[in-house]
């Protein structure tokens, strides 16, 4: 989650019932987790089947919200194991709680937070895991402190889950990744008295040949119709629905700009609807912002059995609403600069974006330099 308002709330719900219906075992809040407050928080975590635990986040008098640790208990070969999962938060969070001046939140030291958590554990626990909302560097560095943790996986910095080649054959650290496309996998091998011998990373690209849970289908569908009924993902523009006239589709460019249209009906942005189709997000809001033309916007895109013609990213979505430019096409029109580009190309949508690269791929002549180049040529010129 990344902010505060209603719509974040509703993302954390739909992930906390999808994670109820996975069986997990523990939560370590992050920071944008908090942001979102105490109260929500707790709320959140009485309706978990699992525990939330932080040994670092607590209110203004030093009182930590959640449990430092949770233990978790497995039977291998007729022996309980005894797995401690601890959770901190990075110290550098604590400026950026400090910032949303509406929390009661403070980010006690990790360091000396873990090392309390690990003091009390002393003897309860045969595998000690530490779950970081940290980078890289602040994990590793917890991690060497506390050489008696076997596992340490740490949560910012990467996009994809990865075993950290610092990791040792006494102390694994693995990046978890993000956006859940990936299925990380730690396998350890133990010896007779519960010993670990080894560590083994493997990771799996959740793809469309491992199926859909129907259970986590059917939160993930609930919540984006709940989602589209609030009005949730509403650009601020939609405040002035009737500038630049209607949505009229690419086809209707076609005619004044064949060449231009020739081009874009070649490219990824024509066909930017089929992959939502396929993986079954036609209805998702955050996906529909940037695959289609003028979603949520007066006019725009509704679905593709009502607005065909705009299920996908047309000469609109760059260029501006069409209407009043098919009325009049004298007006002055469809100017575009790279920040167009980035507010779908974004960091966490497309990380090999290249504006020069990708450029290339749709460019095409203005209408002025088509004319320059078809007018014919005066005499001395």
């Amino acid at each position: 989650m990344q902010g505060a308002g209603a719509q974040n709330e509703l993302e954390f719900q739909t992930a906390l019932l999808a994670m109820n219906e996975m069986g997990c075992d523990v939560l370590n809040v992050g920071e944008f987790d908090v942001a979102l407050g105490p109260r929500f928080l707790t709320n959140m975590a009485q309706r978990a089947r699992f525990p939330f635990i932080s040994a670092n986040v607590a209110d203004s008098d030093g009182q930590r919200f959640f449990p430092a640790y949770t233990l978790v208990e497995r039977v291998i070969v007729g022996k309980k194991l005894r797995v401690a999962v601890i959770g901190v938060l990075s110290d550098g969070a604590a400026d950026y709680l400090a910032k949303q001046s509406q929390l009661d939140v403070t980010v006690l030291d990790a360091e000396q937070a873990l090392a309390g958590a690990l003091g009390r554990l002393r003897g309860k626990a045969d595998v000690r895991i530490l779950l970081a909302h940290a980078g890289a560097e602040e994990a590793i560095s917890l991690g060497r402190k506390h050489p008696e943790l076997d596992l340490v996986i740490y949560s910012h910095e990467a996009n994809l889950p990865a075993k950290n080649e610092r990791s040792t054959q006494e102390q694994m650290v693995v990046n978890a990744g993000r956006e859940g496309e990936y299925l990380a996998r730690v396998d350890v091998t133990l010896d007779e008295s519960l010993g670990i011998l080894s560590h083994k990373f493997s990771s799996t690209m959740l793809s469309d040949l491992i199926p859909d849970s129907p259970n986590v289908r059917k939160i993930l569908t609930s919540s984006m119709d709940m989602a589209i009924e609030r009005g949730f993902q509403v650009p601020e523009s939609v405040k002035e629905p009737f500038r630049g006239g209607s949505y009229v589709g690419s086809e209707w460019c076609a005619g004044c700009h064949p060449e231009p249209y020739r081009i874009w009906s070649e490219s990824s942005h024509a066909k930017a609807f089929a992959p939502l189709r396929e993986k079954k997000k036609e209805s998702d809001p955050a996906c529909l912002r940037c695959h289609v033309t003028g979603y949520r916007f007066f006019t725009g895109f509704e679905s593709e059995e009502e607005t065909p013609d705009l299920a996908s990213v047309g000469c609109e979505a760059c260029h501006g609403v069409g209407g009043n430019h098919v009325s009049n096409p004298t007006n002055r029109f469809g100017r575009i600069h790279r920040g167009n580009c980035k507010s779908c190309h974004d960091k966490q949508n497309s990380p090999r974006f290249d504006y020069n690269t990708y450029y290339k791929k749709i460019a095409h002549k203005t209408a002025k330099q088509q004319k320059t180049e078809t007018e014919p040529q005066q005499e001395g010129s």
